[in-house]
């Protein structure tokens, strides 16, 4: 690896917590990563459940991080997601691409304040946000018209990463910068991108952009030169159309040039362009400014002669204009008119006409049309009201005016400033009232913050104006509260600490609750805290809820238990409740997340009767806190307790309850449960049914599961789609794809949205079969159903593909994600380069590690311990060694992984003393080996002929407490074996038993060996009839092990039957090889029928099958005794009838009846009751050929 691309490399600054089962993109990730997302919606304790969740899969939730806030929709889950990763015990700092990801959803919500808090932490960490991060920004900061911003993003990417931001994110900017007329800045914006753009691959402009510049000018009245610019754009990138002349000629028009707008019209006409409703409707808007009413007909009668219709905005904009020019009656006809051709009139016809009504004093009229509007359906708005209000106050009648206000909040048309400005603009005039002296009013009124705003700016600039007293402050602070615009709460708050006015206590608690309930529990502790100081006691019971229930879910349970001790100090003795049942379940809750569920029952206990009357619901989160902690005994002792004292278990009790049941896999219990809700008549939700399937399949029931799925159908319970998740996943591992397939298809005809969980099941089970088309197919099939696919989607895909060794595909679809807008994360790059070094493309991986860097995504430990691995497998330990102590060197923690992988170069080389070496720095530096580094040393010792060394190390991982596995037994029984010690290793074999390991396929091979090669050949056939009785299914190398040990002729004739070492009676192996032997046959053809028959009899027809056929293909014809064997393996699989099909039948005579000799001795190894069908069929075979030969016979004497 060149020191160029080294150099590169950064460290981590805060490593992360070692994992060694890691891997970004194990085939269930994604199901995890969505059922933690469920988690976050459904669960009201989720820490400790997706704590639990991970800790099964040995995932750190850091590493998982960005794939949370990929999935997740909702900013609040997702800020909740991101304290809990970065504040928990051992907690670490989350990568650039994390951040990157959170940044993506907080702009997506609009939560600015957490996107400016994100960014400024990236900052201080030293982390780059990634291009697409930054584009989400822009486009969030744009759309919500906080251009200023969006600039400043903009230029951190110019300078960042020497690029313009995407064409989307620039195009809202452009757009923005064009409605606040800021052109000059939008014109540096478009040329820029215009610059970068010209001459790359890349699409830089598009006609949106060239269209929004072109509208820009035409605002300004550069009509001209935005005519020029789509000329000069023509071509490179920018195909002109209809909109483009639309927007000109509506520029011509805004300038009042009616003439060049027309001369417009007729050269787009010439060009071939056909005029759209807009095209007519922006020119018509330019005659009616000057009253030209006789060209506004012909260009209505062009439309109706070409098939347009009319739209309602036209018919609008001549009213508007009959009206203004004085053509009154003309006015009326229009209308007449435009509602005989069958256009509705909207609410803008009629505040049209109320308008010119009120003008000309025909109240009456006006009121009669808003309340026919109103009949229509149609919504009234300020500009319905305001002329109304105008007039009455200019004819003195406020109380008619106020009646009217009252009106439209009764009708749910909340009067905004524009209304609330009319009444007081009539009262001033009046010399009535101050406006400072209603603004409260006009504040607890209003439901939109940006009119609030508004009205609050207009009091306190407007001549004359005066300062808001502290009540005015205190409503405008609800209002924003209320509405979360939070910057501006804060500059109230400010401005009143400057102005020395005090807010009510009110207002301070709707503060609260707000900030609160955003998940911004830093700020709700401030204002709890003012108001102890400023006023004495503990804000309403309500706020401090709301704020012990956000300091619960983000797990800071200390501060809130000091709140609600509080709570309890201020309110015992005195008149008011300040703690209520809620606030002491919420902390019940809170000390049941923790596993302190005793604590919690003693705190229901200490305030019974003290404002706290125990309930049901306090029963539910005790039973669900056992339950979590796998107390299931201390779940039910309460459940039982609750009956006793007169509660009725409801169905959360019961739900709780069933699913710590679940978790053990205690079915009796739940159906006790079950039977008993169903006694009581209460009905069982779907959320218990799906929580009962799931762990019936997770437990292996699956006919049960299935059974308990028809029983909540026919209940009348409709399966959701985590039903439907749930089913097509267990089918999908127990690899029924087409009943999966089938399920998707029903959940989407029954009105389901298939989400994530839905489709991973399935491409990840495509993708282990090779069925990459298919996958490709279901990703167009979740893009067309609107359900895109995301970066795990992807990762499945691709992980599936390069497990399949299909490493050239995994790229081209790596490809096509990015094409797509989904940049692959460090989880991806990890699998890709691991599947070119496995297939020794080293040098292609290398560059892909320098993409990556590129791409600003920073490789972790697993990645370069593939590389590590890399350069092991290619056979170059030197570059492999550089690399592992140059990102030492740096600060990266390698992790358990990275040094294991190392380990394994140095012994797979022979170099021990490295091995060992390295094992005691990763311990120097605190990260303890696991079984793999032991076992991967020992075996090397093992392969260095150092059996000594080998136990010294077996020894050091029995003192660490390490647990050996049958990986590590193994290679110590093959130590002990390459030694000539049997003995020995038929110690170790046994130790493996007794500690309840599994021997493997290798464990037996290598004793099978052993054994043959020293002549011990009735312990290797029976260590070969264990390994079959025991389900272990051998491979090549225990056969070529058993037919070179049993092809020996002397060892053959040592061990005849009868002989002292011919021990083993009872051995199906050797008593068939010997009764072969006997009768003549060659000893490796009676070995490999020996083994063919032992397959058989314990159940292994498909592995003899293609023993057969191997056999066949090495010149060992297939003799009697195997056809017997195979017709026995058929029949035990009950497949009789289907023999033929399955076995081939070349014997004559003889043969068959040596096949049934021999298949009469393998009947006597049937259990007890099996039909004996294979002799049966033999014999029908026998008597066939008998028939036939005679029929034969007969035949040629009638001829003769």
């Amino acid at each position: 690896m060149s020191r160029n691309l080294l150099s590169r490399i950064r460290p981590h600054h805060n490593p992360k917590p070692n994992s060694s089962s890691y891997f970004p993109f194990k085939p269930h990730i994604k199901r995890l990563v969505d059922e933690v997302c469920e988690i976050l919606r459904t669960h009201h304790q989720w820490e400790e459940t997706v704590e639990t969740r991970l800790s099964e899969e040995e995932i750190i939730p850091s590493d998982i991080a960005h794939l949370v806030f990929a999935s997740i929709r909702d900013a609040e889950f997702g800020l909740k997601f991101f304290d809990w990763v970065t504040h928990r015990p051992y907690g670490c700092s989350l990568d650039g691409y994390a951040y990157s990801s959170l940044l993506k959803l907080l702009a997506k919500s609009g939560v600015f304040s957490e996107v400016e808090t994100v960014l400024e932490s990236m900052k201080v960490e030293d982390k780059l946000p990634t291009c697409d991060a930054l584009d989400a920004v822009i486009r969030a900061y744009s759309d919500s018209g906080l251009v200023d911003k969006a600039l400043e993003i903009y230029r951190n990417v110019l300078s960042l990463y020497n690029l313009v931001p995407s064409i989307f994110a620039c195009n809202s900017l452009l757009n923005v910068l064009v409605n606040q007329g800021r052109i000059d800045i939008a014109h540096k914006v478009y040329d820029e991108m215009v610059k970068r753009g010209d001459g790359s691959e890349n699409v830089s402009v598009d006609n949106y952009s060239t269209c929004i510049m072109v509208r820009g000018l035409c605002k300004e009245g550069k009509v001209e030169e935005g005519r020029r610019l789509i000329e000069d754009r023509w071509g490179k990138g920018c195909i002109p159309n209809i909109v483009f002349y639309n927007t000109l000629i509506d520029g011509y028009c805004q300038k009042c040039d009616i003439e060049g707008a027309y001369g417009l019209f007729k050269e787009l006409k010439l060009k071939g362009f056909l005029p759209a409703v807009e095209t007519y409707g922006a020119l018509i808007n330019g005659f009616c400014k000057g009253g030209n009413f006789e060209a506004i007909d012909r260009l209505l009668a062009e439309m109706n002669a070409r098939g347009l219709k009319v739209n309602v905005q036209v018919y609008n904009t001549v009213i508007d204009a009959r009206y203004r020019h004085g053509c009154v009656v003309m006015a009326t006809k229009f209308l007449r008119r435009m509602i005989d051709s069958g256009c509705e009139p909207d609410i803008v016809t009629y505040n049209t006409v109320i308008y010119h009504s009120c003008r000309d004093g025909k109240v009456q009229e006006a009121e009669q049309l808003l309340e026919q509007a109103t009949r229509k359906g149609l919504i009234p708005n300020k500009l319905s009201y305001s002329p109304l209000l105008q007039v009455y106050c200019r004819q003195g009648e406020f109380v008619r005016a106020s009646e009217l206000i009252i009106k439209m909040t009764e009708r749910g048309d909340n009067p905004d400033v524009i209304s609330y400005g009319a009444l007081v603009y009539g009262l001033v005039a009046a010399e009535e009232i101050i406006p400072s002296d209603i603004a409260h009013l006009v504040f607890a009124s209003i439901r939109d913050a940006e009119f609030g705003l508004k009205f609050f700016d207009w009091v306190t600039h407007r001549p004359y104006g005066c300062s808001l007293d502290g009540y005015a402050y205190s409503s405008l602070l609800k209002l924003l509260a209320k509405s979360g615009v939070f910057s501006e709460v804060e500059t109230v708050l400010e401005s009143m600490k400057v102005e020395d006015k005090l807010p009510t206590c009110d207002a301070l608690d709707a503060v609260i609750r707000a900030y609160s309930d955003s998940g911004l529990v830093d700020k709700a502790l401030e204002i709890y805290r003012n108001v102890l100081s400023l006023y004495n006691l503990v804000p309403s019971i309500f706020a401090c809820n709301s704020l012990l229930n956000v300091l619960v879910n983000q797990g800071r349970i200390d501060i809130a238990h000091k709140v609600y001790d509080e709570m309890v100090k201020r309110g015992d003795g005195s008149e008011n409740v300040s703690v209520d049942n809620y606030s002491t379940c919420i902390m019940v809750r809170g000390l049941c997340k923790e596993g302190k569920v005793e604590e919690g029952r003693r705190l229901i206990e200490d305030r019974w009767g003290k404002g706290c009357i125990p309930n049901i619901v306090f029963y539910n989160t005790l039973i669900d806190g056992y339950c979590q902690k796998c107390d299931i005994e201390g779940a039910y002792g309460l459940f039982k307790e609750l009956k006793l004292k007169g509660f009725l278990p409801a169905v959360e009790t019961y739900g709780a309850l069933i699913n710590g049941y679940c978790k053990g896999g205690n079915f009796e219990a739940i159906d006790r449960l079950l039977a008993e809700m169903n006694a009581r008549g209460l009905k069982v939700n779907v959320q218990v049914y799906n929580n009962v399937i799931d762990a019936r399949y997770r437990h292996g029931c699956v006919v049960m599961a299935t059974k308990f799925l028809r029983r909540m159908i026919d209940s009348g319970c409709e399966p959701d789609i985590v039903t439907y998740n749930t089913v097509i996943y267990h089918s999908c591992r127990d690899g029924k794809v087409q009943e999966a397939e089938q399920l998707l298809e029903q959940a989407t005809r029954k009105g389901l949205i298939p989400n994530k969980l839905s489709y991973s099941p399935l491409l990840q089970v495509y993708c282990r079969q090779g069925e990459f088309v298919r996958a490709s197919e279901l990703i167009i099939k979740m893009t067309e159903r609107g359900d895109n696919p995301d970066v795990i989607s992807y990762g499945a895909l691709v992980h599936g593909l390069v497990a399949a060794g299909e490493v050239d595909v995994a790229l081209a679809i790596r490809d096509k994600m990015v094409e797509r807008g989904v940049l692959p994360d460090a989880g991806i790059y990890n699998v890709l380069i691991n599947g070119l070094c496995k297939t020794e493309r080293l040098p292609k991986a290398k560059l892909l590690l320098a993409e990556m860097l590129d791409q600003n995504v920073m490789p972790d430990a697993f990645v370069y311990a593939t590389l590590v691995d890399g350069f092991i497998r290619n056979g170059d330990l030197y570059e492999a060694r550089k690399l592992f102590e140059l990102i030492t060197e740096m600060g990266m923690d390698p992790g358990v992984v990275g040094y294991n992988t190392m380990i394994n170069g140095y012994c797979k080389f022979g170099m021990m003393m490295d091995a060992v070496s390295c094992m005691k720095t990763m311990m120097k530096r605190g990260i303890y080996p696991d079984e793999f580094t032991y076992s991967t040393i020992i075996d090397g010792y093992v392969k260095q002929h150092d059996l000594d060394g080998a136990l010294r190390i077996f020894c050091q991982m029995l003192k660490r407490k390490c647990k050996p596995n049958v990986v590590t037994y193994t290679s110590l029984i093959n130590g002990f074996c390459r030694k000539g010690d049997s003995h020995g290793a038929e110690k170790v074999f046994g130790e493996i038993q007794s500690r309840g390991l599994v021997p493997n396929v290798v464990t037996y091979s290598i004793l099978i060996g052993s054994f043959c090669k020293e002549g011990k050949l009735p312990k290797g056939a029976s260590f070969f009839e264990q390994m079959l009785t025991r389900k272990c299914i051998p491979n090549d190398v225990t056969f070529h092990y058993l037919v070179n040990g049993f092809s020996n002729i002397e060892q053959c004739m040592i061990h005849k039957p009868g002989n002292e070492s011919w021990e083993h009676e009872a051995s199906i192996f050797l008593n068939i090889f010997g009764m072969m032997i006997s009768d003549g046959w060659v000893p490796r053809i009676a070995a490999y029928s020996s083994i063919l028959v032992c397959l058989c009899l314990y159940g292994m027809l498909k592995i003899a099958l293609q023993l057969s056929d191997k056999m066949v293909s090495k010149g060992c014809i297939s003799d009697s005794v195997v056809f017997a064997a195979l017709l026995h393996g058929v029949c035990l699989e009950g497949r009789s009838k289907e023999w033929e099909s399955i076995v081939s039948c070349n014997l004559n005579e003889q043969e068959l009846h040596i096949a049934v000799k021999y298949s009469l001795i393998l009947d006597q190894y049937l259990p007890k009751g099996v039909v004996l069908e294979a002799s049966q069929i033999l014999q029908t075979l026998v008597d066939d050929y008998r028939s036939h030969e005679k029929e034969i016979s007969d035949l040629k004497v009638q001829q003769s």
